[in-house]
């Protein structure tokens, strides 16, 4: 079961919604949802949040501290760390997968399929450019969630989420 669905994508994540996006995208949400959260949190605490969010019974504190949109400063140097929530990285990463990989242009009256060559410069690169930003952007989202865990390791001893790094499309 998905922790995101199609309807998520909303906002700065908007996609198109019709039959065929909406089958498309659930295969994107499968097939990376899990992989985002084993990198963010490592497999024992990913499956833990897995399990958890469907219903959120009993309630969880420690699980919903890390899940849900949050902003602290770290006293020790005055460094803001803000989490979007963890809902949100997802559906920005897992928008950035769908627009990158998609060979569909993304507009309000549906996806069209680009008629230019996929070596020259497209109308869908700037989508991606969009797509790559919205993603980058998330990764505060993926530091002040590992902040906030190292912070408290013992309640988190299954914590073995890795480093996140921006991805920058070619533009030359």
């Amino acid at each position: 079961m998905s922790i995101i669905k199609p309807s998520d994508f909303t906002g700065f994540f908007a996609i198109s919604s019709d039959t065929y996006t909406d089958k498309k995208l659930r295969v994107f949400i499968s097939q990376f949802e899990g992989s985002i959260l084993c990198k963010l949190l490592g497999f024992d605490l990913a499956q833990e949040i897995i399990a958890y969010l469907p219903d959120r019974d009993p309630a969880d504190p420690l699980l919903d501290a890390i899940i849900d949109p949050f902003c602290e400063t770290y006293e020790h140097n005055d460094c803001i760390y803000e989490s979007k929530g963890l809902i949100n990285l997802l559906v920005a990463f897992i928008y950035y997968e769908f627009i990158t990989q998609n060979p569909f242009k993304n507009t309000p009256a549906g996806n069209t399929k680009s008629q230019y060559s996929s070596t020259k410069e497209t109308p869908n690169q700037n989508l991606y450019r969009l797509a790559e930003q919205r993603r980058n952007e998330a990764l505060d989202t993926w530091e002040a969630i590992q902040w906030k865990i190292n912070q408290s390791l013992t309640d988190y001893p299954d914590f073995k989420g890795v480093e996140e790094k921006p991805v920058f499309q070619n533009v030359l």
